[in-house]
Order: structure tokens, then sequence, then C-alpha cells
């Protein structure tokens, strides 16, 4: 019998798992935490004899969960043979040298009867030494980085923040499940060995002085204002922008004398005005917030730093109640400065560009963001009017590293038990998403004088599977972006499928609110690198239009092959603006 398809993920099925008590008090009551991950195994293993699953990353989620329940009941080589199936549907290069290497470390320690320690090290040693270190020494530094940061305190105040509010209905979700599996996984097989993993890491990496070629300096276009460019009004559609830091390059609209930069909108989707947030008394707070963010990211690249130095004091004493307070402040700098550093990005090397902007306002907590229908209504209407706005207003690119999609909705309104049960908070979280998700594309297809630039996510998984909006829209004048390195290597966090080029998304220096550079990664730093080359192609040849801009873009790429016979486009400034030349007369004509 053929089994059904599932084709998105929605589509999952749905189980839930009780929580007796407390989350806390679960996790530290060995026999009921055992028949929480026994019921979990049976509902995945039911599941993927039942259903034909088509995506590679939620097999690869369910598969890395049944091996850490598996290693949690002491079946280590059931755990091993997961690890095995997990490794073969590894996409990425990288993924796959570095795919399970700490488990099966823990693997070959619990198995030592007189060293396990010993044990751990040497195994862990050897796995390493099988690398390629060109192709993973991207993933080991993040992968230290990461090592040293995890405490048990920040383990536990995230299952304190995240998981207790929705579990207070006596129940939690599959994928709270699975995330609940994970941490306990986490802090008591990883973290006891967090020193050995940290050390090892370190070895590895300083014996390699291997730096990788950059890649994009050569291919990058400088314009200047004695080429004859032509204005070009570009949309960064963001969280805002200080528009103080572009001289020149910003757009006004002279019809506007309150809301003179674009449009800006509330969570709840009413008009408010200014193209960057005014954060009343949040001054303390902003430069915290910078300094552990700076911190964060000098630890993932292994670059010690006195931001980095104070983090790691302030991990080594950080309370479990100190959890959020520790890191709101990080949410809230880098939420605050999104925009700024996109902007920056997007101008970079074009004096032809005018910044407008669309600011939207998010919550900078821990916990998500609240929806429902009037406000799933309300973004509809923001979004159709905000691309009603582009177009009157000559907008040729739009930049949009963000984006939706419907378990985002089912886990807030799981988060503050909102309808009766899980199958009801589906359904609505599926409402909320078609209610905006329709209009916004019917407006952008509409818009086809505009091209629109979308962030394909940091997720490392199937943007489409996933519905992500808009990185999921399929349509002439939408490209899609995800991120490789300096090199050129694909991301570890890079969500795909819907992605058709690529760009640096990893140590990207731009522009903050004040005026500071700082290098951050994700697809929304790969995104705003496209939206400026489709803003110099227009600059230098504006009677080009949207469908145009993008096929100089895709086909003055580089394809590189990776991993599992996969093919990617590499943005190409230089080849895509000599494509333009040969197609078009400086002055725009043919």
């Amino acid at each position: 019998m053929q089994r059904p398809k599932i084709e998105r993920a929605d589509q999952l099925p749905i189980h839930t798992y009780s929580v007796p008590g407390s989350v806390v008090a679960l996790l530290g009551n060995e026999g009921l935490m055992r028949e929480f991950r026994d019921h979990l195994a049976t509902d995945l293993k039911m599941d993927l004899e039942s259903f034909d699953i088509q995506d590679k990353a939620t097999l690869r989620s369910y598969y890395t969960v049944l091996s850490r329940i598996s290693f949690a009941n002491r079946d280590f080589d059931g755990s091993l043979e997961y690890i095995s199936t997990v490794r073969a549907m590894q996409e990425k290069p990288a993924a796959v040298e570095v795919s399970g290497m700490v488990t099966e470390s823990l693997v070959s320690a619990a198995k030592s009867d007189r060293d396990p320690m010993g044990a751990f090290s040497s195994h862990l040693r050897e796995r390493l030494r099988e690398t390629h270190y060109d192709i993973v020494q991207t993933e080991l530094k993040a992968m230290k980085g990461q090592f040293e940061m995890i405490t048990e305190n920040i383990m536990m105040g995230i299952v304190a923040e995240q998981m207790e509010p929705p579990a207070k209905g006596g129940s939690v979700s599959k994928e709270l499940a699975m995330g609940l599996v994970e941490i306990e996984f986490v802090v008591k097989e990883e973290i006891p060995y967090k020193e050995a993993i940290v050390e090892c890491l370190k070895e590895v990496i300083d014996s390699h002085a291997i730096v990788k070629e950059d890649i994009w300096a050569p291919r990058y276009v400088d314009l200047t204002e004695e080429e004859g460019l032509t204005p070009v009004n570009v949309a960064v559609w963001d969280t805002g922008v200080d528009v103080s830091l572009f001289n020149g390059l910003v757009w006004t609209d002279p019809s506007s004398v309150r809301e003179r930069y674009g449009l800006s909108w509330t969570y709840d989707g009413t008009r408010t005005f200014g193209p960057l947030r005014v954060l009343e008394g949040a001054t303390e707070k902003m430069e915290i917030g910078r300094r552990h963010s700076k911190g964060f990211f000098d630890m993932q690249y292994q670059i010690e730093s006195p931001e980095s130095e104070e983090v790691k004091r302030k991990l080594s004493t950080l309370g479990q109640n100190e959890v959020k307070e520790f890191l709101e402040p990080i949410l809230m700098y880098t939420t605050y400065g999104h925009g700024t550093h996109v902007a920056g990005l997007v101008a970079s090397g074009n004096p032809g560009v005018r910044l407008v902007t669309i600011r939207f306002e998010v919550p900078y907590t821990l916990a998500p963001a609240k929806v429902s229908l009037e406000w799933g209504r309300a973004q509809a209407a923001e979004m159709v009017e905000s691309v009603h706005y582009l177009q009157d207003h000559g907008v040729k690119v739009v930049n949009m590293s963000w984006g939706f999609n419907p378990s985002e909705f089912e886990h807030s309104l799981e988060y503050y038990q909102t309808g009766k049960d899980a199958e009801e908070r589906r359904r609505v979280a599926r409402e909320i998403f078609d209610e905006f998700k329709a209009p916004f594309k019917e407006a952008i297809e509409g818009a086809v004088g505009t091209l629109f630039v979308a962030a394909c996510g940091n997720e490392n998984v199937d943007a489409r599977f996933e519905e992500f909006v808009p990185a999921s829209f399929d349509m002439p004048n939408v490209i899609t972006v995800g991120a490789v390195d300096l090199a050129g290597d694909e991301a570890a966090f890079t969500s795909y499928g819907s992605a058709v080029v690529y760009a640096n998304g990893y140590q990207v220096e731009s522009l903050v609110p004040g005026g500071g550079r700082e290098s951050w990664s994700g697809t929304s730093m790969a995104a705003p690198q496209v939206t400026n080359l489709a803003a110099k192609l227009l600059a230098k040849y504006p009677n080009l239009s949207p469908v145009q801009v993008k096929k100089l873009i895709l086909d003055g790429s580089d394809e590189k092959q990776v991993g599992s016979g996969r093919t990617i486009k590499l943005m190409n400034e230089k080849r895509s603006m000599e494509a333009a030349s040969a197609l078009m007369q400086p002055s725009g004509g043919r």
C-alpha cells in the first residue's frame, strides 16, 4: 500500500505528550522522562513507517531525536545506527563530515570501563583528524564557540522561559517534546564533556593555518558618480534604518511632512512614524546588548576581544533565573540594528541608490510574539498597503530579510494556550497564515515593475516545505537568496530549496545604528548583497525590467557543485554588470 505523502510541514501528524507538573520537574524525574521519551519515539517511528515524508530536514530531525532517545536508554548501537542514517541524509559537504561526531565519541566513552573521558577525547580527536579542514573549518569554529557558551543554567533558563508556559495546560506538542529531548541530551550527556570538546576543537583549529580565500572582493563592483548614474529607489523592508548614516542616499517624500522616508508599522499593524524605532529609557540596555552581541559573534568566529571575554565571564556565573535578563538585551540590540545593517549592504558602492524605508516592529522578548486571526488580517492590510506604496513611489528593488511560516504561528498559539487543543491550534495557525499569504502574494504579483529580494532563512530547512513567506514565493519578480561563506561554501545555517542564488552571509561587515561597523552572519546579510547588485544594474541601466535584472543576476552567477550532486549559483557582480553592458547601452537604450 502506498504511503500518504507529506509535502508541507503542517501536514505532519499531530502528537501531544503529557507533562505532569512542570517541565523542569519532568527533566529531573528519570522514570517519568523515560516514559516521555519512549512515547515520543513510538510516535516518530510510526510516522516514519506510515507516511512518505518529502523533506530531508524533517527526516534528519526525527532520526536525530531517535538517536538521542536510544542513547538516553543506553541502546548505544541503536544510537549509532540512527546517526549513520542522519549522515547519509546530509546534503552539505561539511555537515556530512561533522555529523554525529560528538555523539559517536560519547558512545565510545559510555562503552569504556576504565577511562570514559580519555576514550571520549581519543575518539573525538580521531574523528576530527578524518575531516578535511578546508571544508569544515567554519563549522568547527562555530561548534567550539557554541560549546563555550552552553551551560546547564542557560539551558534550564531557556526551558523555564520557553517551555514552561505552554506546558501549563498539561501537555506539549511533538515539536516541543523533541526540543525537550534535545535539551536533556545536551545537559546530561554533552555538558559533562564540554571542556574536552572545546579542547579537542581548539587543538585542530590551532594546528591549521588555513585561511579561506575571499572570492567576493575580486567580484565586487564599486560605482562612482562620474558614471552618470540614474537614481534608483530601493526599499529596505525591515526593523528600521538609521537614515542619518546615509547622507545623500536617502529618498524623501516631498508630499509628506511627518513620514518623509517611507512607512512605519507597529506590531499590531497600525501606522506609526519614523524610520527607526525610538526606545525610551533603553540606552543602558542597548549598550549591554551591543557588547554581549559582539561577544557572542566573536566567540563563534574565534576572535579574542574584550566583548568575548566579558561574555565568557558572564556565562561562567549566570544563574538560571538570570537567563532572560541576559539574553533579551542581545535580542533587542540585534533586532533594532538589523535594518541598518541590511541598508549598509544595500547602499554599498552605489551613489545612485536612494533608500526607502518600510519599518515594522516586533517584540524584543524570548517569548514568541502573540498572533491571532485579527493580527493576520492586520498584517495582510499592512503588507498590501506597503507594496502599493512602493509602486506609487517608484521603488525598483525591495529587500526582505525576514519571513513567516505556519509553524511559527502554531508555536505562538501553543505558548499562550490559545485554542482548546493541538488540532485547533494547527487549524487556526493555517488560517492566520492564509489571511495574509494570498493577498501579499497577489500584491507582489501585481507589482510588475519591482524586483523583490527575499532571504531564504537560517533554519537549515527547505523553505518551500516549511512554507516560509516570502522566501517560498516562486514568481518572475521575486529572487530568493541563500548564504555561503567567504570561499563560497554553503553555510551550515542556510535554508535552501527556494534559493535561486547565493551570496556571502558569513561574518559580513556593515553599519549599525549610531555609525559603528559590525560583522554579522545570516541569509539576512546575503540577500541585501543581491539587492545591491540589482540596484547597481538599474543605476547604470535604468530601462531594465525586474525580469531582466533577475536574469542578469542569475546568468552572471557562477555554478558550483555541492553535496549530493547539487549545484548552486554564486552571485558574481562583475559578470552580471558585464552582461548588462553587452545587453544595454550606457544611456539605458538598446
